[in-house]
């Protein structure tokens, strides 16, 4: 192909991100995609893909969410969007779908890469969000001031009324 008229917007599935791993019903998450260009090296840098995110497919009635961009994208480079919130509001499985140049204002020779999918799992809110405190600690049963490899801890801990209760503790040696 000339290297004036080569030119293909595209991401890999692993592009289409999420600025965490643990999203719950009410969550404020962004989302974004690299997007890359496979171009002639003497076309124009493109500024302002856009690219459109969806809850569900498009083509299927899929809620639009928010649209990102990439303020500048060189021949044969990436960048990433801008980022776009998301609030799942229901605990459960989500396709979430980004479109790039929605609106197909680049002139591509494929325009059938344009279009991910991503499943994200929202996990249940938490009913518990106060941790439990540590009342008391104490090594040895408070006998020696010395101590030798092997040690015995005695912890007290309690949690909130209504709380999960304590799972578990944590304790750190520092030498």
């Amino acid at each position: 192909l000339a290297a004036n008229q080569a030119d293909d917007l595209y991401a890999f599935s692993t592009d289409f991100w999420l600025d965490t791993t643990d999203v719950r019903p009410g969550d404020n998450v962004h989302l974004g995609l690299t997007v890359r260009r496979q171009s002639g090296v003497s076309l124009p840098a493109l500024s302002n893909v856009t690219v459109d995110f969806f809850d569900g497919d498009p083509a299927n009635g899929g809620v639009w969410i928010g649209t990102g961009t990439v303020p500048s994208l060189a021949p044969n480079q990436e960048a990433a969007t801008t980022l776009v919130s998301w609030k799942p509001t229901r605990a459960g499985s989500y396709q979430l779908f980004a479109m790039i140049d929605p609106a197909n204002q680049v002139v591509e020779n494929l325009e059938n890469n344009n279009l991910l999918s991503k499943v994200v799992f929202v996990r249940p809110a938490m009913t518990d969000t106060t941790p439990p405190v540590a009342l008391s600690l104490s090594i040895n049963t408070g006998a020696s001031l010395t101590t030798t490899p092997y040690v015995f801890l005695n912890t007290n801990a309690q949690d909130e009324v209504g709380g999960s209760g304590v799972a578990h503790l944590l304790f750190v040696e520092y030498e």
